[in-house]
């Protein structure tokens, strides 16, 4: 049997099981789509400006909805980052497999 090439090799980094968090699989949770910065950031409005709201009243309740807010928007900012690391380092794997192959190709010429 021949020894398997570079690409090969590098191929099993791209399974299709291993989903991309910004678009889950149709079976994901109903929680696990809510997890993307989007979402985190939409619900965090709608509290914010409840929270404006209460607090324009004076109610007790707009210092906690603003805290609430506060606390989505830096989850909203650690998850993209996360989200963004992760597809740097698929690209980066890509980029490499990519070159591999051209390499390869160069010297089948």
């Amino acid at each position: 049997m021949t020894e398997p090439t570079t690409a090969e090799r590098i191929a099993p980094q791209f399974r299709e099981d291993d989903e991309d968090e910004a678009s889950p699989a149709p079976q994901a949770g109903f929680w696990s789509g809510l997890y993307r910065p989007a979402p985190i950031v939409t619900l965090t409005m709608i509290i914010g400006w409840s929270a404006i709201y209460f607090a324009y009243h004076g109610h007790w309740l707009g210092v906690v909805l603003a805290l609430i807010t506060m606390t989505g928007g830096i989850v909203s900012v650690l998850r993209g980052r996360a989200l963004g690391r992760r597809r740097r380092g698929r690209m980066g794997a890509a980029i490499e497999a990519a070159a591999a192959r051209n390499r390869e190709l160069e010297v089948l010429r």
